[in-house]
């Protein structure tokens, strides 16, 4: 009886053994530690930064007043995105025939890159200071970035950078023509790699930090 428990234990021992070699194998296939499966993994994530809300959703942001220089509440949210690129550069060559001093390019796309736009919204605290030629300064400044809030979009294995910069084609108030309670209502338009929804919408929140929204209406 002895003699068959030790025979079990060496064939255990021996199955044992071959595990332990065949993960071995295994490991060595993906990289000396599985460093080259770790990589593919993170280049692959499709985690969003904490925090990012939907089209259609507020993000708390502080606005400066030129009737006081100081900060004031408000907030923006974006409401609609425009995937298609004829229409984004239509909205871009409406701007530049708009009689605006400043002429945006719509020749930078490319087969890596194409033309999108955005339309947002913002909205004033009620007790927004107001100079005599009411609220001039409405605009608010939006980044693209990757889906983990760094200036890097990774689309398709690969990475892509300096496509961070937006540019405002809305129509900007001049003075004696924005008063509280209207909200402004702007446009930009910006580059991402062709075929992506992968990137967020970057802003400056009322607490100092960045607030993100996602290219999508929540579900």
């Amino acid at each position: 009886m002895f003699e068959k428990k030790k025979g079990r234990s060496r064939a255990l021992c021996l199955c044992m053994i071959l595990a332990l070699i065949m993960s071995m194998l295994c490991a060595c296939q993906n990289g000396d530690d599985g460093t080259a499966e770790e990589s593919a993994s993170k280049n692959d994530s499709t985690d969003v930064v904490d925090g990012a809300v939907f089209v259609g959703d507020w993000v708390k942001i502080s606005k400066k007043a030129e009737a006081d220089k100081k900060d004031h509440n408000a907030k923006v949210r974006i409401t609609k995105v425009i995937t298609d690129e004829d229409e984004a550069k239509a909205m871009v060559e409406d701007y530049n025939m708009s009689g605006t001093n400043e002429q945006v390019s719509t020749e930078n796309g490319n087969d890596k890159v194409s033309f999108a736009a955005a339309e947002y919204e913002v909205a004033f605290a009620k007790d927004f200071p107001q100079g005599e030629f009411g609220i001039t300064d409405v605009t608010v400044p939006f980044d693209i970035v990757g889906e983990d809030g760094e200036e890097k979009i990774v689309f398709e294995g690969t990475d892509y950078t300096g496509l961070t910069t937006t540019e405002q084609i809305g129509s900007v108030p001049q003075g004696y023509d924005f008063y509280l309670p209207d909200h402004y209502k702007g446009k930009i338009v910006f580059l991402v790699p062709r075929g992506c929804e992968k990137y967020l919408f970057r802003t400056q929140k009322r607490d100092g930090g960045y607030g993100y929204i996602r290219p999508e209406k929540s579900e």
